[in-house]
């Protein structure tokens, strides 16, 4: 059994992605920046979490096993250019950090629009990934999401 609490209603939260690209640089999915073979799958459909060190099942305490999310938009700022960022869902089995999250489900909810200021290839990939993952192409909020530790 993976360590954490348990929440089985999702929360939402941030994260980044790298676009994976197809055929004439459209985007064909979103891959985690750490582990960049595991595509999230599309659809609203759940990714699960895997641990790549050896824990029978992520995320664990004392490995960094899990999908990672943060509670505010704000984590986003530290990640630079060429990425996608957006909002996701997550519940299962949650281990908490400051200023973020580890679970072992989570699932794209809506795509970042980086605005005009952005570069150009950004800008696309990010209308890409939210045509493909069928969500909301949005502004993220200066306001945290329903924050960990306000839920029961």
């Amino acid at each position: 059994m993976p360590d954490g609490d348990l929440y089985l209603e999702p929360f939402h939260g941030y994260r980044v992605w790298f676009p994976r690209y197809g055929m004439g640089d459209v985007v064909e999915g979103l891959g985690s920046i750490t582990f960049t073979r595991h595509r999230w799958p599309a659809g609203g459909n759940w990714l699960r979490a895997m641990c790549p060190y050896g824990c029978e099942l992520a995320p664990a305490r004392g490995c960094s096993c899990g999908v990672w999310g943060y509670t505010h938009p704000g984590g986003l700022r530290r990640h630079g250019f060429g990425v996608v960022k957006g909002e996701v869902e997550a519940m299962g089995h949650i281990v908490r950090h400051t200023g973020g999250w580890r679970a072992q489900l989570a699932r794209v909810v809506a795509i970042h629009d980086p605005g005009e200021g952005a570069r150009r290839d950004v800008r696309e990939a990010s209308r890409d990934a939210a045509r493909l993952y069928e969500v909301p192409f949005v502004r993220l909020p200066e306001e945290p999401a329903r924050e960990l530790a306000s839920i029961p």
